[in-house]
């Protein structure tokens, strides 16, 4: 009867030891497919990785554009002081320039007078020359 006992208990084991194989198949399967999705993340994050240092980058080269248009906006704002300054400057030459030429019609029209008056008094003169020459 031992010897059936150990055939039986040799069979077990065998059939014992195919269980335990195919269960470390399966466990080796499981294992393969949860390494697959391990690469399979670690791709992700190498990606994610890489596009938060291009964005970062990007980011920084946006913020030298930015301080640069702050900077000249800056200069901008002087320059405008400037032109308005140089505008009110314009506008008072003009008023002066206005006003001399007014002085200057005004010096015109006496000017025209007094060749005027200039005449008149020769023709006064000459006939007080004649009356005074027995005329």
């Amino acid at each position: 009867m031992e010897s059936i006992q150990d055939a039986m208990s040799a069979e077990d084991l065998v059939h014992a030891l195919k269980q335990l194989q195919a269960q470390l198949r399966e466990r080796d399967r499981v294992l393969d497919g949860l390494t697959a999705r391990v690469l399979q993340w670690e791709g992700r994050v190498a990606g994610i990785d890489t596009r938060l240092e291009v964005g970062t980058e990007r980011f920084s080269r946006l913020e030298a554009h930015v301080d640069q248009l702050v900077a000249t906006q800056q200069a901008h704002a002087a320059h405008l002081s400037e032109v308005r300054q140089m505008q009110a400057d314009i506008r008072a030459l003009l008023e002066l320039f206005g006003d001399l030429r007014g002085t200057l019609r005004t010096l015109s029209m006496l000017g025209n007078l007094i060749k005027w008056l200039g005449g008149v008094a020769v023709v006064i003169g000459a006939g007080i020359a004649w009356f005074r020459s027995g005329g």
